[in-house]
């Protein structure tokens, strides 16, 4: 208490007494005035209550000096303990373990009133005196003790006294404290003496001047011939001014004095063992050197040895002697624990922590540990042994032991007991003594409190936990679970790089080592000390045993306790043991922290749930806790109709969703005055929701096995309430949209879980933010502008993912925009930022970017279009099916077709620019719609995508040779930026490419841009990722799908498109083979199947050059698997029909030359199948403007057997591909003489079809000589260049015949025709013309054989094709 300034007119007084106006009228004199107070309100507390005798308040003040110091015991939760209700609670407890109490251990007070209030006792046998009874929590007085200071301010007024006699009177209660004539009298010595240092600074003036001198007698340093009685008493006299002096004390070094009184005993102990071994060896030695020593000299040194050996145990006996001064009495020893305890004390002195270094220094936590250990020696399970009796463990023998023999009174725990619990509490706050605190097994004695808990209070219990708390904590930071030793070598040495380089980085880990180890590699080894210490001593399964049958107990106080410590254990490495321990005995204790969970208090809700959350930190606690059923007891508080919004509704959604956790997370910090749950909950979601990697998806699968993701949505968009929005702050709403978007992620979200009210609350949300958004009202620090940003981009993607893959998704989402009429804000959002010195430039690209995949998403693409990898065909009409889109489609062109085309023109973002080419696709995906983009200028837009150089690809014709262009470095980084920037190429842009190929104008656009070119280069480039390449190639057979076989001659960079495609340089036609044969059954794989196996289709309508190259590279057998696959369910109906288009060209092709190859295969029966499928014909009885996949089946049988029929026996369908089609070659060049016949007819071929091939060959020779002369060509003279040049001729409708040299310049050199010569002479023709047959057979060969074929048909400058080589696409 602060003395008052000498100036106070009240100096002198109490702070409770000063005098009230009234009291001034009775005189001026203060000592005259405090009398007749005083004695009026006896006088008046007399006629009140009768005569004072009798119980009256002065009889109560008479008692003070008996009762000096006592206060009630008061529970940590703030509520008093009635004395005689709590001896009685006791009595029953100790009687049910199995301990008999004897009379004097339940003295009733009146009886300990009276044997104290003696005047003449001097007895010392009580060992402890009033003043050091045990207080309440915080040391705080109570009434009684505040009357009787009022009583001795009354009865001792000292306001007028001088320096000198205050002096004087210090001087005289210290010299009475010392010599203790009385125990009473030393006790009111004390109490006077405090009195006056609380009412006079000279008082403390004196003290603190010779505070030395007291110290130095109270605390001598040398021990040699015991203590003297008046040090001894002195000691409690410092024991009470500790806490006043704590700082002057501190400085005078006292605690190395007091701990080696305390150790004094054990010193001593340590002597006299080790001299006793050691003069065993010294005797034996004297012994044998007994003859080479003289006699005098042996005598001497034996004498020395047992001189020794009798003063130690001279020592020993005269310590353990009552009556000498050797001995230190128990009184003695709790005073000397309550210095050390006022000088840890924080609120004492500013040098606790050096004072509590100093203790664990000079060995202070010996005496400590011991005095805990004392605690339950005698005791045993009184479940083994007869109720009336316990065996002794010392002596082995059956007798009544007492309470204190048990270390316990009647009312707890005894004092010193009390006084260590505190000191372990000051000290291990200090965590660089963990490891000194665990080698003294200081929680072994702790533990062995909370072991007796049935017969101790719940205040004792508290007490034993708040200490293993604290060093629970401690042990956590020390502990580094979640480290191997490798990782934490690892961890040592980035910790040390950082120092030594960043002056502004600090240690976490600085105040893990005592203060005198400051070499880093001491540190090192301390902290793997302590770490092994933790691990060997501290968390062991006995100790967590005992905690875990502390939830039993049914006190608030000590459940929140051990769920606090059971906590701390849990985040070392005692996790294991604390895990068994919770799910042991079918999950009890389990089900116990689950009933505490929706606890009235606060703390006890945080500590439970926090413990849960980190158990499930780990797999094996999430499955341990699941295989408990933690999710049956857990389900009751989140179900119900009113349970979403409760508060016991959030702490179990916040295990819940733990439970859901993927992996090894971090430790579950405890802080019960931290955030409420709600917070907590938002918090967790985001966190384990917006984790890199696969996590989120596995957290989200759990939560859906756990049945509760449907609570999780309710939580966050309040179903019942649409007002809920709007009643959350702003981070709540963001948190919630970002949330929601990660879970909708997940497909198997947006199937299952209603998606309506998360529609609408990420609706209001874009709505919402965009107001903040145009305002510029993002948020002040980095995190909230990160949200703020984060919820309007989870807003569009969620909506984005629900109308993707929902049921009728885009419709809904479309409705929902409509309702709430957000397509400006849309709009807005697809306008990115032009200057990059804005602050949120990043973050507005990408919500740009998430606006054009919400456009994308909602864009309605007819379902033929939308799903071509679906197990089934669309049952609409594809007139219907457009009409559906139409309306949707023109209403997002009208206001979102520039916002995107600018994207994709302009914006830096790559992903920004493929969203929004997807977008554009999308809108795309009818003729009306790709007509109205066309008008809009997206061709253009779309080839500014591609780089605009020609050839890029090494080996192609017009492309310089490697070798060449080695020095020339600007064209070869050219071409490399080329090949780069088309390697870069998004799929989503060959989508739009495909998209535009809708329409003739689209085509004809894709052409003259060159984008076909493009698209034939990135399909041969390899970019080194596998799936990247499947799915670019997949969309760029879909380009080639929709534009195969399309002719624009007037065009400035393309004839035939077909002449890119199938270009023998590029093997395209080996590749999407490849496509279609290559194995499995991911959503990319099936579109890139189907698409190529639709490119394979188209391309077959060419019959003379597509044709053979996809037999040759395997094309019917991989039809053949997808035709087969449809029966046995592998095989989707929209994948069957390219496949079945393209069999039919096969088998069409001219003489049935591949009919064969369908034999070989067995196509008979899966296409019988496909015919006579009734359910192919039925479903889809209403689409009248696609043909039945059963007609397909049957045209193919058709050709099969008409091929067969033909041939006769030994027809065709015998023969393999080399024969059928060497035979027509050679009928070809060959003119019919009779030796030809004969080879023949030799070879089983029937005479009749000899004959009408003869005929038919020499009608088409006579034909086309007709044509000949049409076109003004001489045969003759053309024959007679032959024989003289002897080189080819190469057919019509090639490059040469064209004037062409090189493939990059077709059309760029053929002469300007009338718009009548844009056919083909073989476009021209009916495709049962034999010219036409003739002419495709001619530039079959052509593409077949290159430069050696010959057009003349006989002589010698006719070679074969095995002769002269052949020019193959390999």
């Amino acid at each position: 208490m602060a003395a008052q300034p000498p100036h106070d007119p009240n100096f002198g007084l109490p702070p409770e007494e000063v005098p009230h106006d009234w009291e001034f009228n009775i005189g001026d004199d203060t000592f005259k005035r405090v009398v007749t107070v005083g004695r009026s309100n006896l006088d008046f507390l007399a006629r009140m209550e009768g005569e004072t005798a009798t119980g009256g308040d002065d009889q109560k003040w008479m008692e003070g000096d008996s009762k000096c110091g006592k206060t009630s015991l008061e529970l940590r939760d703030g509520g008093e303990i009635d004395e005689e209700e709590a001896r009685k609670e006791r009595a029953k407890r100790l009687k049910a373990a199995g301990i008999k109490i004897s009379d004097e251990d339940i003295l009733s007070d009146d009886d300990e009133s009276k044997k104290e209030d003696s005047d003449d006792s001097d007895d010392d046998s009580s060992v402890y005196s009033a003043s050091e009874a045990p207080n309440g929590p915080g040391g705080a007085a109570n009434e009684e003790e505040e009357d009787e200071n009022n009583m001795l301010d009354n009865d001792w007024d000292t306001s007028e006294w001088t320096m000198q006699e205050i002096e004087s009177a210090c001087q005289t209660l210290v010299r009475e404290c010392e010599l203790k004539s009385s125990k009473k009298r030393q006790e009111l010595s004390i109490r006077m003496l405090i009195r006056l240092l609380d009412r006079h600074q000279e008082a403390v003036a004196y003290i603190e001047k010779v505070s030395e001198s007291l110290l130095n007698k109270a605390f001598p340093g040398i021990l040699v011939d015991g203590i003297a009685p008046e040090a001894l008493n002195l000691s409690h006299c410092l024991a009470a001014l500790a806490p006043r002096f704590a700082d002057s004390f501190s400085l005078l070094g006292p605690i190395a004095r007091v701990c080696k009184i305390l150790t004094n005993e054990m010193d001593l102990a340590a002597q006299l063992l080790q001299w006793r071994y050691k003069v065993r060896r010294l005797k034996r030695e004297l012994y044998a050197i007994k003859d080479d020593i003289a006699p005098d000299r042996w005598i001497r040194k034996k004498m020395t040895l047992n001189m020794k050996s009798d003063d130690l145990n001279k020592k020993w006996r005269q310590m353990h002697d009552a009556t000498h001064s050797s001995s230190v009495p128990p009184d003695v020893t709790l005073s000397h624990l309550k210095f050390l305890l006022a000088l840890c004390t924080p609120s004492n002195t500013k040098h606790a922590s050096e004072n509590r270094d100093e203790v664990v220094k000079k060995h202070g936590l010996l005496p400590i540990c011991l005095c805990l250990k004392e605690v339950g020696e005698d005791y045993m399970d009184p479940v083994t042994l007869d109720s009336a009796s316990v065996v002794s463990n010392r002596t082995g023998s059956t007798a009544t032991v007492s309470l204190g023999a048990l270390g316990i009174n009647n009312m707890g725990l005894i004092y010193p007991h009390q006084v260590a619990c505190k000191l372990v509490l000051q000290i291990s706050q200090e965590r660089c003594l963990l490891y000194p605190l665990l080698r003294a097994r200081i929680h072994e004695g702790l533990s062995k409190i909370l072991a007796h808990q049935p017969i101790l209070p719940a205040e004792d219990i508290c007490m034993a936990l708040d200490a293993m708390d604290m060093i629970g904590s401690n042990a956590l930071k020390s502990s580094n679970v979640a480290m191997s030793e490798e990782d934490y070598v690892a961890y040592e040495q980035e910790k040390r790089s950082r120092l030594f380089h960043d002056e502004n980085y600090v240690d976490s880990d600085a105040d893990d080592c005592p203060s005198d180890v400051e070499d880093e590699g001491e540190k090192a080894i301390y902290r793997r000390e302590t770490r092994k210490a933790i691990i060997n001593l501290l968390v062991l399964p006995s100790i967590v045993s005992k905690l875990t049958l502390l939830l039993e107990v049914p006190h608030a106080q000590i459940f929140l306790g051990s769920v606090m410590v059971l906590h701390k254990f849990a985040s070392t490495q005692a996790y294991n043991h604390v895990l068994i321990e919770i799910i042991s005995l079918a999950g009890r204790p389990l089900e116990k922290i689950v009933e505490n969970l929706p606890s009235g208090d606060d703390k006890i809700c945080l500590a439970c749930l926090n413990l849960l959350k980190q158990l499930s930190t780990r797999q094996a606690g999430r499955d341990g806790m699941v295989t408990s059923k933690i999710a049956d007891m857990l389900m009751p508080l989140i179900s119900g109709q009113d349970a979403t919004p409760s508060k016991v509704f959030t702490l179990a959604l916040n295990v819940f969703v733990a439970l859901a956790q993927d992996g090894v997370t971090e430790n579950v910090g405890l802080d019960l005055n931290g955030p409420p749950p709600k917070q907590v909950l938002y918090d967790d979601l985001l966190r384990i929701f917006t984790t890199p990697g696969s996590s989120p998806t596995v957290s989200i699968e759990h939560l859906l096995d756990l049945k509760v993701m449907n609570f999780v949505i309710n939580f966050l968009v309040r179903p019942e309430n649409t007002a809920l929005y709007f009643n959350l702050t702003n981070q709540h709403k963001q948190m919630g949209a970002i949330i929601l978007h990660r879970i909708f992620l997940h497909k198997e979200c947006c199937r299952t879980m209603p998606v309506g009210p998360a529609m609408q609350y990420l609706a209001y949300n874009i709505q919402h933010m965009f107001t903040f958004f145009m305002e510029g009202h993002f948020g002040h620090t980095t995190k909230e502008k990160l949200i703020f940003f984060g919820s309007i981009q989870g807003s569009c993607r969620g909506l984005a993912q629900i109308a993707k893959y929902s049921p009728d998704g885009d419709m809904l989402v479309m409705r929902k925009i409509g309702d709430m009429n957000i397509y400006k804000e849309i709009e807005e959002l697809l306008s990115f930022p032009s200057v990059r010195m804005d602050d949120s430039y990043v973050p507005k690209i990408e919500c740009s970017d998430a606006a054009a995949r919400l456009v994308g998403s909602i864009a309605r693409v007819p379902v033929s279009e939308r799903n071509p990898e679906a197990d089934k065909e669309s049952t609409l009409s594809l007139k219907d099916d457009v009409d559906n889109c139409l309306k949707t489609l023109n209403r997002l062109i009208e206001q979102m077709a520039k916002p995107l085309m600018a994207i994709v023109h302009g914006c830096p973002s790559k992903s920004a620019v493929a969203n929004a080419t997807s977008a554009l696709a999308n809108l795309c995906s009818t003729n009306a719609t790709c007509d109205a983009l066309l008008d809009m200028g997206l061709a253009k837009i779309a080839a500014s995508l591609f780089p605009d150089k020609p050839s890029i690809l090494e080996g192609a014709k017009g492309m310089k040779n490697i070798e060449d262009e080695i020095y020339d470095v600007q064209a070869r980084d050219k071409r490399d930026n080329e090949v780069a920037v088309l390697l870069d190429l998004d799929a989503s842009a060959f989508t739009l490419v495909a998209s535009l190929c809708r329409t003739p104008a689209g085509k004809h656009a894709v052409q003259t841009t060159g984008m076909l070119r493009r698209c034939v280069e990135r399909f041969h480039l390899d970019s080194g990722v596998k799936g990247v390449d499947l799915v670019v190639r997949g969309e760029i057979s879909g380009v080639f799908a929709k534009i195969a076989n399309t002719h624009t001659i007037e065009s400035g960079n393309a004839g035939s498109t077909n002449d890119y495609i199938l270009n023998p340089n590029y093997n395209t036609v080996r590749i999407l083979i490849e496509l279609v044969r290559e194995g499995g059954n991911t959503l990319f794989y099936r579109r890139s199947r189907y698409w190529a196996t639709a490119a394979l289709a188209e391309l077959c309508h060419d019959t003379m050059r597509a044709v053979p190259l996809i037999v040759k590279f395997g094309g019917v057998v991989e039809f053949s698997r997808v035709i087969k696959g449809f029966k046995e369910g592998r095989t989707p109906e929209p994948l069957l029909r390219p496949a079945l288009t393209g069999m039919f060209r096969i088998a069409k092709y001219p003489l049935g030359g591949y009919v064969g190859k369908l034999f070989e295969e067995g196509m008979q029966q899966p296409l019988v199948a496909i015919a006579s499928n009734v359910r192919l014909r039925m479903d889809y009885a209403d689409v009248l403007d696609r043909t039945p996949l059963g007609d397909f089946a049957k045209d193919i049988l058709f050709c099969m057997s008409e091929a067969k029929l033909h041939s006769g026996n030994g027809g065709f369908g015998g023969m393999g591909e080399d024969d059928s089609v060497g035979e027509v070659k050679r009928m070809e060049e060959t003119k019919w003489d009779k030796d030809r016949v004969d080879m023949w007819k030799e070879m089983g071929v029937n005479e009749d079809v000899v004959v009408a091939v003869q005929g038919q060959e020499e009608e088409e020779e006579e034909d086309y000589g007709e044509e000949l002369e049409e076109e003004g060509v001489d045969e003759g003279e053309e024959g007679g260049e032959e024989k003289k040049a002897g080189d080819a001729i190469p057919l019509d409708g090639t490059y040469a015949s064209m004037g062409v040299s090189t493939m990059g310049s077709l059309a760029a050199e053929l002469p300007n025709e009338s718009a009548e010569c844009a056919q083909t002479r073989v476009s021209k023709l009916d495709a049962e013309d034999p010219r036409f047959r003739n002419e495709l057979r001619r530039r079959k060969e052509y593409y077949e054989m290159g430069s050696s074929y010959r057009l003349h048909r006989g002589g010698e400058a006719r070679k074969s094709v095995t002769e002269k080589g052949t020019k193959s696409s390999d």
